[in-house]
């Protein structure tokens, strides 16, 4: 019953002549625990058991006090409660209490939302040390490290989800973004490879297939990307607007590629949903031909939309990955 506020005067009840050990467990558990200070109250100043307790605990990390009050008007016996505390004035063990995790994350997330970036990676960061293998932190801190710009810690973050949840097209997606946003091609060609073989429909993945093997000098494998738009049929407006581009940029490339002339299209934005700006590079693309170099800073910036659309799948539970869907 120690601790408990509602315990009444019942103290440290243990079966008599065990003192000592039921000491050494209590302090035990609460040694294990993270917390900044504990308050022991309605205790005997003068108890051999209390003693006991407070023994066990050690000096270095920990320092005790003791205070006395009143009652009440009425009774004039003071309360006796000792009170100990870290002399760091941070948690044992320099992490979250367990109990506090949900509250911390759910927290965090709102800062990421305002664009407080530097105080929810705290919050995120406070959540992995407690529980390495929270998934939804790790998930929104690699789309902080993205929105930072941060794209080889998003990529580790990344690669550790999957290896956590191989399934998980939206993660592997988010990691070919960040690899194209390091400039590392031929990894996000073979990442887009993938998941366009398990969504041919999904017209952004094709899209960005084509975009990253052209970039890696792989032009006749990009050029057939681009063309294989037409032996997809699909309504999807992100499809459509996916393929029209494609027209466009084939009929931009005639003159370097020597290729058939492909149907007069108007440019046409398209919508990205993955966080940042993914296609915005300076260094020129590693192909042979200067008319191409100069081609390409054109081809890997399409029209974006204006901000950036951050996706949370997220929530408190340590225990699975579903869960609300916050945007910013």
């Amino acid at each position: 019953m120690i601790g408990n506020r509602e315990g009444g005067e019942s103290g440290f009840l243990c079966i008599p002549g065990l003192e000592t050990k039921a000491a050494d467990a209590f302090a035990g558990f609460l040694m294990s625990e993270s917390w900044t200070s504990m308050r022991i109250e309605l205790c005997e100043p003068s108890s051999a058991r209390l003693e006991h307790l407070l023994q066990a605990f050690p000096d270095g990390p920990l320092a005790r006090s003791c205070e006395d009050r009143a009652r009440g008007e009425m009774d004039k016996d003071p309360v006796h409660s000792v009170i100990i505390r870290t002399r760091t004035g941070r948690n044992l063990h320099d992490r979250l209490n367990r109990r506090s995790v949900g509250f911390v994350f759910e927290r965090a997330m709102a800062l990421h939302v305002e664009g407080e970036l530097d105080a929810a990676e705290a919050g995120y960061r406070q959540v992995i040390r407690t529980i390495p293998g929270h998934v939804q932190a790790r998930y929104a801190l690699a789309q902080l490290c993205s929105d930072r710009g941060d794209h080889a810690e998003a990529e580790y973050l990344y690669r550790w989800l999957l290896s956590a949840l191989p399934d998980a097209d939206e993660i592997l997606h988010r990691l070919g973004d960040a690899q194209m946003e390091q400039g590392a091609y031929g990894e996000a060609s073979k990442t887009f490879e993938k998941l366009v073989g398990g969504h041919p429909h999904r017209g952004i993945l094709r899209y960005k297939l084509a975009v990253t093997l052209l970039a890696a000098g792989r032009r006749d494998a990009a050029i057939a990307a681009f063309l294989s738009f037409d032996e997809v049929a699909s309504d999807d407006a992100d499809h459509i607007r996916c393929k029209l581009k494609a027209r466009e940029i084939l009929r931009r490339l005639e003159p370097v590629c020597g290729m058939e002339k492909q149907p007069e299209v108007q440019p046409q934005p398209i919508s990205f949903e993955p966080t940042g700006q993914l296609f915005g590079y300076s260094d020129p693309v590693p192909v042979p031909s200067a008319r191409f170099q100069t081609l390409a800073p054109w081809l890997l910036e399409p029209s974006l939309p204006s901000g950036a659309w951050v996706h949370l799948h997220v929530r408190s539970c340590e225990h699975d990955c579903k869960g609300s869907r916050l945007k910013h």
